[in-house]
């Protein structure tokens, strides 16, 4: 069902009240659409007093799940939650609104002792698989009297979102203000995608933002980009967090933080980056004061929207033009073969092509420089690397270099993660790109979500709008939308090009079998005439195999399918590696404290040298100096920090013998270099 209103409702349960379900619900929508809202008495001019509904001392006080996997949505709009345990539980729900309500978070008892590692956490959002969503001016806060525990804002867990913005929300007095758990970007390859943190205000919480693991395998994930060049994220963070609590990053993602006035002060070392801009955030209210906007849009709203829509699309295309031109100097495949056909003759020419199409270099291409050891010493590589520091944030070429047959040293490693947020060209182009990306999804997911919340619910014109994102997740809301209109025969045809369309391999594609697999399933269920609440033994070890399966879309959706037709719960602990061991920039360990090291390779040289070079631990400044047999120096390199090598270029010099000898203050140490 779509539409159902609730104006100006209290629901409240007693403590004292018997026979009620441990898990009790104050409003549960399974596969169906509602609204929540206040009532506007006394009405004036910019004002209004409103009789908000209100929610008192449930588990989950409203929840929403879809496991039919329908085109239906909700919405919550000043709404005052106390002493639950959970405010808002939505599970495989998208484009869902929740704006201007207060949230004051009462202890988790449903599911106390459950929870191994740090007690049953309550939530006042909590969001599992579900995105295109809007959550802004709500206000959260652990209840007067509440005792001690784990309080988290919002959880956003496995949204797998092309875009969402959680903002200017207030977060006072909890454990964890935003709680982004797993994977929370569509795609984690490319940086303009996923979730976003922007004007929300902290105050006295243990950690105010954090990016979690679910388990050791887990790669976290949220937009590379907080802010942008053009706009700071405008968060303020509490006084006094844990260590690092003003945004823990326990992924292997580097997130470029923008700020003009609210830098965080106690964040992840390396894999978090502040970044200063000059433009400042005003922050202005959407949904809120003088002129607010409304989620239903007008005819010449909509308009607006598609021209937004059109001319964002263009300025992308334009900009993703000249990028694609730059990258690996218009020319991967040609660039790539030129790296692997290269012998040890040809490193300067080598070096010089790759620098000049930096910052423009692809990760594949560096990768390949990387494992051309015999070509390029490891100083040339860390200057071809360090000129690309877009590359650099992406985990899988950092995981790559430290992992190789011959990994990069790790002093090497700490600092190339250090240069991951420079800001280059390169970085520019990206930023514009997610710039008109994010303007082109917020105008399409005002269309749809206008869509799914009008009192006629035009599945045509839904559709379309979901093709026009031309993405994984719109395919899945596509067959959401035949199946919606009982239209099976378009949906397994739909569920039959999806992955051919989306070239789907590996995990992903396990993932969409095991969803489409189960969506058969409900099908053939409907038109057996069979209902979910009576399926036998094996269907129902099926699901339950399939709940229990991870994060997917199949596995929520099973979930959903068992709460509602069985009673089923799963628990709600946090991931037990929160608390993780954070990373952190280091100098090899190995060096000795008081010693100092140089040698020469390859050695016999030809056209190229490289001295690797050992400083004493306290000392970060020295010279090396190449003479030949009769003292007569040749050349000589000021160097810096305790490990490193410097490459010296051997294609003009004489053949012969020549000393080399790294000097530190009155501490030297010399060898003997054959230039062949």
């Amino acid at each position: 069902m779509n539409g159902i209103k609730f104006k100006g409702c209290d629901f409240s349960l007693s403590s004292a009240a018997s026979n009620i379900a441990k898990f009790n619900q104050a409003i549960a929508a399974y596969s169906a659409g509602f609204k929540v809202e206040a009532i506007c008495i006394n009405p004036g001019i910019d004002t209004c007093d409103y009789n908000r509904s209100t929610f008192t001392g449930f588990y989950s006080a409203i929840y929403a799940g879809n496991g039919s996997n329908l085109s239906y949505t909700f919405s919550v709009n000043r709404a005052d939650f106390t002493n639950n345990s959970i405010g808002i539980e939505v599970n495989n729900v998208k484009n869902h609104s929740i704006l201007l309500c207060n949230f004051k978070l009462g202890p988790n008892t449903g599911d106390a002792g459950t929870c191994s590692t740090s007690g049953a956490p309550s939530f006042g959002i909590d969001m599992v698989e579900s995105n295109s969503y809007i959550i802004e001016e709500n206000n959260f806060s652990k209840n007067e009297g509440a005792p001690q525990g784990l309080y988290v804002g919002i959880r956003c867990k496995d949204s797998k979102t092309l875009l969402d913005v959680i903002y200017r929300n207030s977060f006072n007095g909890l454990s964890y203000g935003n709680y982004a758990e797993g994977l929370n970007r569509s795609d984690p390859t490319i940086d303009n995608n996923g979730l976003q943190f922007m004007c929300n205000f902290n105050q006295n919480n243990a950690i105010d933002f954090i990016v979690a693991k679910k388990d050791e395998f887990d790669r976290p994930m949220i937009h590379t980009f907080q802010g942008s060049l053009d706009l700071e994220a405008k968060n303020t963070f509490s006084a006094n967090p844990l260590q690092y609590g003003h945004f823990r990053n326990n992924g292997r993602q580097v997130i470029n933080y923008f700020y003009n006035t609210n830098p965080p002060q106690h964040y992840t070392p390396v894999y978090m980056v502040p970044v200063y801009v000059t433009t400042v955030n005003q922050c202005p209210s959407n949904y809120g004061g003088s002129n607010p906007k409304t989620i239903v849009l007008n005819e010449s709203q909509k308009l607006q929207k598609e021209l937004d829509f059109a001319n964002n699309l263009s300025d992308y295309n334009s900009v993703k033009f000249l990028f694609d031109n730059l990258k690996d100097g218009g020319d991967t495949e040609g660039l790539k073969l030129e790296v692997s056909s290269s012998w040890p003759q040809d490193m300067w020419e080598l070096r010089a092509k790759l620098l000049g199409d930096s910052p423009h270099l692809s990760e594949e291409v560096l990768k390949l420089a990387a494992d051309k050891t015999d070509v390029l010493p490891e100083s040339v590589l860390f200057e071809i690397l360090s000129a690309n520091p877009d590359e650099l944030r992406k985990e899988t070429l950092i995981e790559y270099l430290e992992n190789k047959e011959q990994p990069l040293p790790e002093y090497m490693i700490s600092i190339l993660k250090q240069l991951a947020g420079g800001i280059t060209y390169k970085t520019v182009l990206k930023q514009d790109m997610a710039k008109y990306e994010a303007e082109k999804v917020k105008a399409a997911n005002d269309l749809i979500r206008s869509s799914l919340n009008d009192s006629y619910l035009d599945l045509d014109y839904l559709r379309n709008w979901y093709d026009n994102l031309n993405n994984l997740n719109a395919d899945y809301e596509i067959v959401a939308s035949y199946l919606t209109e009982k239209n099976y025969s378009a949906a397994s045809a739909m569920l039959d090009v999806i992955p051919a369309v989306r070239n789907l391999t590996g995990n992903e594609l396990d993932e969409f079998n095991e969803y489409k697999g189960l969506i058969l399933w409900q099908i053939q269920l409907i038109q057996q005439g069979e209902d979910i609440t009576s399926i036998d033994d094996t269907s129902f070890e099926m699901l339950l195999e399939t709940a229990e399966n991870g994060a997917s879309r199949a596995s929520m959706i099973a979930r959903a399918l068992l709460d509602y037709g069985h009673g089923f719960h799963f628990e709600k602990c946090l991931s037990g590696s929160e608390g993780a061991s954070l990373k952190t920039s280091y100098v090899d360990k190995a060096i000795n404290e008081n010693g100092i090291s140089i040698k020469a390779n390859p050695n016999p040289a030809s056209s190229w040298v490289g001295f690797e070079y050992e400083l004493p631990f306290n000392v970060s400044k020295g010279e090396i100096l190449v003479t030949d047999m009769h003292g007569r120096t040749i050349v000589s390199f000021k160097v810096t920090g305790n490990v490193g090598q410097q490459v010296w270029d051997t294609r003009q010099i004489e053949k012969g013998i020549y000393i080399y000898t790294l000097k530190v203050g009155n501490i030297s140490k010399q060898g003997k270099l054959v230039v062949q």
